[in-house]
């Protein structure tokens, strides 16, 4: 497995537990396939000792695509990581298992995917006059290409 930074697999790690949430399944099936040590470490971030779903779970259950929600997980682990810099060897085991399996594969894959095309579009998008433009409605309407220009990119590839 390539070197990935702690921050794309924490970055993984809660856009899964997300995506896990959007379908309506239990986050706890999550810490089953992982060492004693993993769960010890990242269960009680996420889950209460009454079984209960921590604040920023909970929060992220509500709307588990808001980007703010997301961030409110990662900066939970990225502060216990910051506490505990042994813990990037949970992170790493958890980013693991998630990457071998087909669902997180398949986010992971999207995930590259995105991002790649994101960079290109931009690439593109500062090559040209256009960059020049700092109207805010301008900007906003770049961000809907952005995500139209992906979509396109994508459909064409996969055929």
């Amino acid at each position: 497995m390539p070197a990935v930074s702690t921050s794309v697999m924490i970055g993984a790690i809660v856009t899964y537990l997300g995506n896990k949430l959007a379908k309506n399944e239990s986050v706890n099936s999550f810490f089953d396939d992982f060492s004693e040590a993993t769960v010890n470490w990242i269960k009680p971030l996420f889950i209460k000792e009454d079984d209960t779903p921590t604040r920023s779970l909970e929060k992220l259950s509500t709307n588990p695509n808001s980007a703010s929600k997301q961030n409110l997980l990662k900066a939970t682990l990225e502060s216990e990581l910051e506490d505990n810099p042994d813990a990037e060897e949970y992170i790493r085991e958890i980013y693991e298992k998630i990457s071998q399996s087909e669902e997180g594969k398949d986010m992971l894959d999207e995930r590259d995917f995105k991002q790649l095309a994101q960079e290109q579009f931009l690439k593109g998008y500062a090559e040209s006059d256009a960059i020049y433009d700092t109207n805010v409605n301008q900007n906003i309407a770049i961000q809907g290409v952005n995500d139209a220009t992906i979509s396109i990119v994508k459909d064409k590839i996969m055929r």
